[in-house]
């Protein structure tokens, strides 16, 4: 087995606000292999539950699960960055910015901060995923 043939075979979920525009659009315009499934962190799903239960914030970061074991915020994207074609423009953001964990973890960052003010622009309520009852 080819190392391109381990990484069809895994299995992928990538964790995103599905209410974050540019969240959704960089999720939507990823180049994605059959076996990765986007899963939109507000809505109910085991996943979100294992994420809760793991302490995750996940207003705080992505997550990416490959065959069980989670990859949280920069290291989400650097992850997706190595494993999913790097082909169109969110190719190009991935080498771009995710090609290394330091400059995942800058990038990130910029883009965490930005996404909170997003969200306060558009009166998007975060996901708060940690407080009580939502386990």
């Amino acid at each position: 087995m080819t190392p391109e043939d381990k990484k069809e075979a895994e299995k992928m979920e990538l964790v995103y606000d599905g209410k974050c525009p540019v969240c959704a659009t960089y999720c939507e315009g990823l180049q994605r292999p059959d076996n990765l499934h986007l899963v939109d962190a507000r809505q109910d799903s085991e996943i979100m539950r294992d994420i809760t239960r793991r302490g995750l914030d996940i207003d705080e970061g992505m997550v990416l699960k490959v065959d069980g074991k989670i990859f949280y915020g920069s290291e989400a994207m650097v992850e997706i960055s190595r494993r999913l074609p790097r082909r169109g423009w969110t190719g190009f953001v991935n080498r771009l910015f995710f090609s290394s964990q330091g400059a995942g973890r800058v990038a990130y960052n910029v883009c965490k901060a930005g996404r909170s003010v997003l969200l306060k622009m558009l009166g998007i309520e975060k996901i708060d995923n940690l407080k009580s009852g939502k386990k």
